[in-house]
């Protein structure tokens, strides 16, 4: 076999999103530890809508007690539901993070190397994500009246139409 040559670098390149407001549906979900031993849930996200439709985007949710609000933030935002752990903890199964869709802000910050990154802040209900339907609220609604039954048609007559009507072509 033959030489491959290729040029030492240091790393691949992240390109920020521009920022500003984009609308993020969650299609992977990971739990683990941050480099600090945190417990983490890291999302793979993919924006909806817009000239960035499509583009994969990264985030982390560290999880501490001072860092729990993003988390929480984040759950809401999707409508999941936390349960209570007891001991003042809440709880929430990471799985039902996926296919959930939620908006949020991106916006430019550096890495301690200096390269440019993006932080997403100020997640909230995404106007794209289908609303909870309350199964006794919809019971209880009034219900429309029904169609009026259509009257008899007419015996057909070429080159007539009744009023109302279209002629089919």
């Amino acid at each position: 076999m033959g030489m491959i040559e290729f040029k030492k670098s240091e790393g691949g390149q992240y390109n920020p999103v521009a920022e500003g407001t984009y609308d993020f549906e969650i299609v992977e979900v990971k739990q683990g530890a941050s480099s600090g031993g945190h417990m983490q849930v890291e999302l793979l996200t993919q924006i909806v809508g817009g000239p960035e439709d499509g583009r994969k985007v990264r985030m982390w949710y560290i999880i501490t007690e001072k860092s729990g609000w993003k988390i929480q933030k984040l759950l809401e935002a999707v409508g999941l539901q936390v349960q209570d752990a007891g001991n003042g903890n809440l709880a929430f199964d990471p799985d039902e993070l996926n296919g959930c869709v939620f908006t949020a802000d991106a916006k430019m910050a550096k890495t301690p190397d200096g390269r440019d990154k993006n932080e997403f802040v100020n997640e909230r209900p995404s106007k794209l994500a289908a609303q909870p339907v309350d199964a006794a609220a919809a019971q209880a609604a009034p219900q429309p009246a029904p169609a009026p039954v259509a009257p008899a048609a007419a015996p057909s007559m070429p080159g007539f139409a009744p009023r109302g009507a279209r002629r089919a072509s």
